[in-house]
């Protein structure tokens, strides 16, 4: 009796401070969701970055939205890393899908406001990132993915575990008559029930872990349904519309929570650990796991429904956070006039770009840009293009003002030969800007940004093709951003686009830019310069130099 007594007072002793604890790692949780939020971060992907598309796949955003080429042109990877600060696979999956497609503005118009009101609701956000630093990440397979199988998937069969299950009801009882044969043959059981336990779990690893996923998302949203936060009503709505389904998933899957959990930083507690170990012994989560995939059977659109929720509200917060990270240095868009071709992006900077120049673009009229190496032109061209698809995607530009109507957005700027295919570059530009032209047919006018124009050909070809392409993007009502070395391509296009130039200034060995746009075409160039700035032999820079004002002389000459 003392034994008993003892055994259940420590028992209760555990489950007081495992309680404790929780409550302490709750609120260690809670002070830091609130003092990171803002704040300018770098964060590691240890889950990997394979499952992001899965959202983007499912849902075809590509085929509407930022295509490959533009996204490398743009480093649009390295602007979504440094927007995410998602809490959960959903979230991170479904501001993937966010920032490819730039038909969001028009899909979800109530995005910006839900933005607004978890920027400014500081418990209400910091509950929601309690509650989505619980739901996690999954390793092997995207969410998405995995309710794609949850009505074809070969439905594990538990019958073997149950019935190591019941045998340890006769091998215990054998203890109390025969302690040594009972003690061995109980030892050989557990045993054999680990080693078949972690052998099933190996080949459901993946699914389980998934399922595990699902089950503390709907923990999750049974708690928000319960809450009252009136500015998401439609959300607990749309829960609550689904509780039959979610109720059905929590009331099964108590031994399924621990399965595969990987959150950031809600790590396990003394009860999961406890279950762990009871699973191992008696296969509770696989059995449960037969199960579950039973009852989830045909619930794919349900379970959709309810990734998609917590997805949408994790990358709102992860863009309020954004917003805030830029110390109110941002706008929203106007989209109020959508008709006709123009842009406006005042004092705009470049998302990546610390103590960026601002620029400001004011046109309805292409423009082509010149200027000499490095004054600025490629990076101009990447931050009109990033705040366009981030105005029409996340509601948040990186500038003062931002007008616009919802493009269809394409760039050509950073290609190169596509080794693999065995194309060359020019065949490669050339497949570029055909993907730019075949986009004119669309159900939304053309903003396109092209970064020398057929650079990959000779140089009366180059000019010739590129006058005649970039007047075509013209005549066929594309708003189009082109920049150019060839200062013949600015004067044959001088009444068809507008002209428009980055400069330096030259003092002696030095070359300075101000990387401000300006009016007109640029009268100067640097390539020469820089050599010599660079430490080339003086033999080459003046050489060249020598070439150049000789080719400049004939020309003048003729």
């Amino acid at each position: 009796m003392p034994v008993i007594i003892i055994i259940v007072t420590i028992i209760i002793g555990l489950g007081i401070r495992g309680v404790f604890l929780e409550r302490k790692k709750r609120l260690a949780l809670y002070d830091s969701l609130l003092k990171d939020f803002g704040k300018d971060r770098n964060r590691d992907y240890p889950h990997g970055k394979k499952h992001r598309a899965a959202v983007l796949n499912r849902s075809g955003a590509c085929s509407k939205g930022v295509d490959e080429i533009t996204w490398s042109d743009l480093d649009l990877e390295r602007v979504f890393e440094r927007i995410d600060k998602t809490k959960s696979a959903v979230g991170e999956e479904y501001l993937y899908y966010i920032l490819h497609n730039t038909g969001y503005v028009l899909e979800d118009k109530e995005f910006s406001e839900l933005v607004g009101f978890l920027s400014e609701d500081e418990k209400t956000r910091t509950e929601l990132l309690i509650s989505l630093c619980r739901i996690g990440y999954v390793k092997k397979y995207s969410p998405f993915d995995y309710t794609d199988n949850l009505t074809t998937r070969k439905k594990h069969n538990p019958i073997g575990h149950i019935i190591l299950d019941v045998l340890y009801i006769p091998f215990i009882a054998l203890i109390f008559f025969k302690p040594v044969p009972g003690a061995v043959l109980l030892f050989l059981l557990i045993l054999v029930s680990i080693f078949i336990y972690f052998k099933d779990k190996r080949a459901l690893d993946g699914v389980v872990e998934s399922l595990g996923f699902l089950i503390r998302l709907s923990n999750e949203a049974l708690k928000l349904e319960k809450k009252d936060i009136s500015y998401l009503n439609a959300e607990r709505e749309k829960i609550k519309a689904l509780s039959g389904v979610l109720y059905s998933i929590k009331s099964g899957g108590g031994y399924l929570v621990a399965s595969g959990r990987s959150g950031q930083s809600m790590s396990s507690g003394p009860a999961e650990v406890l279950l762990t170990y009871f699973n191992m012994l008696f296969s509770f989560d696989l059995i449960q796991f037969d199960l579950l995939t039973r009852k989830l059977s045909g619930k794919k659109k349900e379970l959709e429904d309810m990734l998609l929720l917590f997805g949408r509200l994790d990358a709102a917060i992860s863009v309020a956070d954004f917003r805030k990270s830029l110390e109110g240095d941002w706008t929203e868009p106007d989209f109020s006039d959508n008709k006709g071709s123009f842009l406006l992006i005042r004092e705009g900077y470049h998302p990546l770009v610390r103590d960026c120049v601002r620029n400001t673009v004011d046109t309805d009229k292409c423009i082509l840009l010149t200027g000499s190496n490095a004054s600025g032109k490629s990076t101009f061209l990447r931050m009109a293009a990033i705040n366009a698809i981030l105005a029409q995607t996340v509601y948040t530009v990186c500038a003062k003002e931002y007008s616009a109507p919802v493009y269809n957005i394409y760039s050509s700027i950073a290609l190169k030969d596509d080794l693999l295919g065995k194309e060359s570059f020019f065949l490669v530009e050339i497949r570029s800007l055909k993907r730019v032209i075949d986009a004119l047919s669309g159900d939304r006018p053309v903003l396109c940004f092209i970064d020398e124009v057929l650079r990959g050909t000779n140089t009366i070809e180059r000019i010739s093709a590129s006058c005649t392409i970039l007047k075509y993007l013209k005549e066929h009502n594309a708003l189009c951003f082109a920049a150019t070395h060839d200062g013949e391509l600015a004067e044959l296009l001088n009444d068809v686009y507008r002209n428009m130039h980055f400069s330096e200034t030259v003092s002696g060995k030095d070359v300075s830019f101000d990387y401000r746009i300006k009016d007109g075409i640029a009268s100067s160039r640097n390539a020469i310069k820089l050599l010599e700035m660079y430490g080339y032999p003086e033999e080459i820079f003046r050489g060249a130099g020598e070439l150049a004002l000789s080719k400049l002389t004939a020309v003048l000459d003729t």
